[in-house]
């Protein structure tokens, strides 16, 4: 089971949050949406969604459905998201022992 409130848990739920707030486009958008973000909502962003949906599933069973994707124009496609994907469904199913 996961902890959050242990030095372990903290420092995961820390280095996933500075992975989402990286600003690789260099346009400084993303660091004012999480300030924003953070006076509503203070915390890590990340464990409070995933901590949401698995009390939910948990409440009400599931299934949990993680869509990904969106076109990038002629004909690109976007790749990354299917692997994303894959590693929010591992975090869920093994950090909070869900059951495939």
């Amino acid at each position: 089971m996961f902890d959050l409130e242990s030095a372990k848990g903290k420092n995961i739920a820390q280095t996933i949050e500075h992975f989402m707030t990286l600003d690789l486009t260099g346009v400084g958008l993303i660091g004012k949406i999480y300030e924003a973000l953070q006076k509503r909502q203070p915390g890590f962003a990340c464990m409070s969604a995933a901590k949401l949906i698995v009390e939910r599933v948990r409440d009400h069973g599931g299934p949990v459905v993680i869509a990904t994707g969106f076109p990038e124009g002629a004909g690109v496609p976007e790749t990354d998201g299917p692997v994303g994907a894959a590693f929010i469904a591992r975090a869920y199913f093994s950090a909070w022992a869900l059951k495939v």
